[in-house]
């Protein structure tokens, strides 16, 4: 099954399907394209930048409010009264961290994605210089066809029960049998949370998870960073 849509769609016919590809807004080279993964000409290597919900019903708004008086034109006029929006409800839990947050199993999470050969993570750790911190692994590429992985990684507070959060993460090409150490730099604001009252970003000194995953789900390594309360601004 190809798809050629501008996000996530219900898939009740999964199981009816021996794979389905992502293409995306494919334009006018897409069938060639597509073609190309098909037949195996190309190892595709996309990750989604979104998640897939299993049903509406894992999402925090199921149904709209009320479809027939709203409008997503720029300058048309409003059908109907203003609609209030409760903009609180998932607070930072957007997205991936909303499925992991509730705990939800999505139907394909956030940064995933399949190729025709597989990766093998190795040997995480972690190496700090000033107040930058890098996570750094081997990838190795196990299978027979050469292709691309995009190694991820999440950070989340060890002590306490928090949605990872997307720090890194880069694309690496292999050949097969071959493996390549990668190195990722950490994101001080990805780390820090955003403190209105001192309009600063702020990294509370405690224990962090560092996560090595293929997505927001699906985690391979593990280790854990004692960080430094640091404060900085914009």
């Amino acid at each position: 099954m190809v798809l050629e849509t501008g996000g996530a769609v219900a898939m009740p016919w999964l199981d009816k399907v021996p794979a389905v590809v992502e293409a995306w807004y494919a334009g006018s080279g897409g069938g060639e394209a597509i073609a190309g993964v098909l037949l195996g000409r190309v190892n595709p290597s996309g990750r989604l930048p979104i998640t897939f919900p299993a049903s509406e019903a894992q999402l925090p708004r199921p149904e709209q409010t009320d479809p027939a008086g709203t409008t997503s034109l720029p300058g048309a006029p409003v059908k109907g009264g203003i609609i209030h929006i409760d903009y609180d409800m998932e607070g930072s839990g957007v997205g991936y961290r909303w499925f992991a947050r509730t705990r939800q199993t999505p139907l394909f999470p956030f940064g995933y994605g399949l190729s025709y050969t597989s990766f093998n993570y190795k040997a995480l750790r972690l190496a700090e210089e000033g107040d930058v911190l890098y996570a750094i692994l081997t990838l190795a590429n196990s299978g027979d066809r050469a292709g691309a992985e995009v190694a991820q990684i999440y950070i989340r507070p060890a002590s306490q029960h928090y949605a990872p959060r997307l720090a890194a993460f880069a694309r690496v090409d292999l050949q097969p049998g071959e493996s390549q150490e990668i190195r990722l730099r950490l994101e001080p604001k990805v780390i820090a949370c955003w403190e209105t009252e001192n309009a600063q970003w702020t990294i509370h000194g405690k224990d962090y998870q560092i996560l090595a995953g293929k997505n927001a789900m699906e985690f391979v390594l593990e280790t854990v960073a004692h960080l430094q309360t640091r404060r900085f601004g914009y």
